[in-house]
């Protein structure tokens, strides 16, 4: 097959496009966890589009060396949105050192802590509380979100948790032994 080009033409623009893309997030990313109030170590990386709120006292604290990638052609398990961190009511999200996340989606209302060399795959959702009431007649009430129950989620070092993973409160994972 003859082609009118060398394809090293388009295989040097996508690397060229792939480096500034890293340096815009890496440049971005400093800026945003400040105005997000996100506490973090060094070489935080957030690639693709990231939702991140820190609501009524809500914290999240991240080591060192930690990536979000929520870039759809970066992963080929076929990622679904943006990364999503999320905190209410006093809730935290704390993240050891050299963890890796594609596009998860967090949210707490008392406690997430994840170990270090943590790796989650494409679309893992964790959520460390029940977004409503469970009993039908608060729901039906304006006392719903007073009846919401949440316990801590602990994911401990060295775990990988796969692609479309959905972990609840009260959840505690060991590492692979």
């Amino acid at each position: 097959m003859r082609y009118s080009f060398p394809m090293i033409i388009p295989i040097a623009i996508e690397k060229l496009w792939q480096r500034i893309t890293r340096w815009y997030y890496k440049c971005s990313t400093a800026f945003l966890a400040w105005l997000w109030g996100v506490k973090h170590g060094r070489r935080l990386i957030f690639l693709g589009k990231t939702i991140i709120r820190t609501k009524h006292a809500g914290e999240i604290v991240l080591g060192d060396n930690i990536m979000f990638n929520a870039q759809r052609n970066t992963n080929l398990v076929g990622l679904l949105g943006p990364t999503i961190i999320d905190t209410r009511g006093g809730g935290k999200v704390e993240i050891g050192n050299n963890s890796g996340f594609s596009s998860v989606v967090m949210s707490s209302r008392t406690s997430i802590r994840i170990g270090r060399h943590v790796k989650v795959g494409g679309n893992v959702r964790i959520f460390d509380h029940d977004f409503h009431s469970l009993e039908a007649d608060y729901r039906h009430s304006l006392n719903d979100m007073t009846h919401i129950r949440s316990k801590p989620i602990v994911i401990e070092d060295d775990c990988f948790i796969g692609t479309n993973a959905i972990i609840l409160k009260g959840t505690h994972l060991g590492p692979r032994t």
